[in-house]
Protein backbone atom coordinates (compact mmCIF):
# COMPACT_ATOMS: atom_id res chain seq x y z
CA UNK A 1 0.00 0.00 0.00
CA UNK A 2 2.95 2.18 0.71
CA UNK A 3 4.65 1.96 -2.72
CA UNK A 4 0.99 2.03 -4.44
CA UNK A 5 0.37 5.87 -2.13
CA UNK A 6 4.11 6.91 -2.70
CA UNK A 7 3.84 6.47 -6.90
CA UNK A 8 0.64 8.75 -6.77
CA UNK A 9 2.29 11.84 -5.03
CA UNK A 10 4.66 13.64 -7.11
CA UNK A 11 7.62 14.11 -5.57
CA UNK A 12 9.19 17.19 -4.44
CA UNK A 13 11.95 17.56 -7.55
CA UNK A 14 8.86 17.21 -9.64
CA UNK A 15 6.84 19.65 -7.99
CA UNK A 16 9.82 22.24 -7.83
CA UNK A 17 10.53 21.16 -11.93
CA UNK A 18 6.77 21.70 -12.64
CA UNK A 19 7.18 25.54 -10.94
CA UNK A 20 10.20 26.02 -12.83
CA UNK A 21 8.17 25.69 -15.83
CA UNK A 22 5.31 27.40 -14.68
CA UNK A 23 7.72 30.48 -14.12
CA UNK A 24 9.93 30.13 -17.63
CA UNK A 25 7.16 30.38 -19.24
CA UNK A 26 5.26 33.50 -17.39
CA UNK A 27 8.53 35.08 -18.01
CA UNK A 28 8.88 34.26 -21.79
CA UNK A 29 5.43 35.99 -21.95
CA UNK A 30 6.08 38.62 -20.25
CA UNK A 31 9.33 38.88 -22.38
CA UNK A 32 7.63 38.05 -25.75
CA UNK A 33 5.21 41.33 -25.31
CA UNK A 34 8.38 44.10 -25.39
CA UNK A 35 10.99 42.06 -27.94
CA UNK A 36 10.75 40.34 -30.79
CA UNK A 37 13.18 39.48 -33.80
CA UNK A 38 12.58 39.21 -37.16
CA UNK A 39 14.74 36.51 -39.69
CA UNK A 40 14.44 35.34 -42.94
CA UNK A 41 15.59 31.83 -42.49
CA UNK A 42 18.97 32.13 -40.71
CA UNK A 43 19.25 35.87 -41.66
CA UNK A 44 18.20 38.53 -38.92
CA UNK A 45 16.42 40.98 -40.55
CA UNK A 46 14.61 43.02 -37.72
CA UNK A 47 14.11 43.77 -33.90
CA UNK A 48 11.01 45.20 -32.09
CA UNK A 49 11.09 46.78 -28.33
CA UNK A 50 8.38 48.41 -26.90
CA UNK A 51 9.70 49.84 -23.75
CA UNK A 52 8.02 48.70 -20.45
CA UNK A 53 5.38 50.97 -18.72
CA UNK A 54 5.21 53.57 -21.58
CA UNK A 55 3.92 53.54 -25.35
CA UNK A 56 7.25 53.98 -26.77
CA UNK A 57 7.94 51.37 -29.38
CA UNK A 58 11.00 50.92 -31.36
CA UNK A 59 11.51 48.63 -35.28
CA UNK A 60 15.30 48.14 -36.36
CA UNK A 61 14.93 46.62 -39.95
CA UNK A 62 18.33 46.08 -41.70
CA UNK A 63 18.36 45.46 -45.65
CA UNK A 64 20.86 43.76 -47.87
CA UNK A 65 20.84 47.03 -49.95
CA UNK A 66 21.52 50.39 -48.55
CA UNK A 67 17.83 52.24 -47.21
CA UNK A 68 20.20 55.93 -48.11
CA UNK A 69 20.20 58.34 -45.18
CA UNK A 70 17.80 60.32 -43.97
CA UNK A 71 14.91 61.55 -41.68
CA UNK A 72 10.77 61.06 -41.96
CA UNK A 73 8.13 61.94 -39.54
CA UNK A 74 5.13 60.08 -41.77
CA UNK A 75 2.32 59.98 -39.21
CA UNK A 76 2.72 62.91 -36.34
CA UNK A 77 3.72 59.57 -34.16
CA UNK A 78 6.28 57.96 -35.95
CA UNK A 79 9.86 59.07 -36.54
CA UNK A 80 11.82 57.32 -39.64
CA UNK A 81 15.57 57.37 -39.35
CA UNK A 82 17.49 56.04 -42.39
CA UNK A 83 21.03 54.64 -41.94
CA UNK A 84 22.48 53.11 -44.90
CA UNK A 85 21.32 49.43 -44.31
CA UNK A 86 19.24 50.32 -41.17
CA UNK A 87 15.68 51.40 -41.23
CA UNK A 88 14.83 52.43 -37.41
CA UNK A 89 10.70 53.79 -36.17
CA UNK A 90 10.14 55.07 -32.89
CA UNK A 91 6.38 54.94 -33.03
CA UNK A 92 5.02 57.01 -29.41
CA UNK A 93 1.46 56.30 -28.90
Amino acid sequence: MGDVHHRLVPSAPVKVADLGRVIRDAMADAVGRHVDFFHDGWKPRGLFLRLPFTSISMWLEWSPVSVGWGYAANPPRDREVYLGHVRGVVSVG
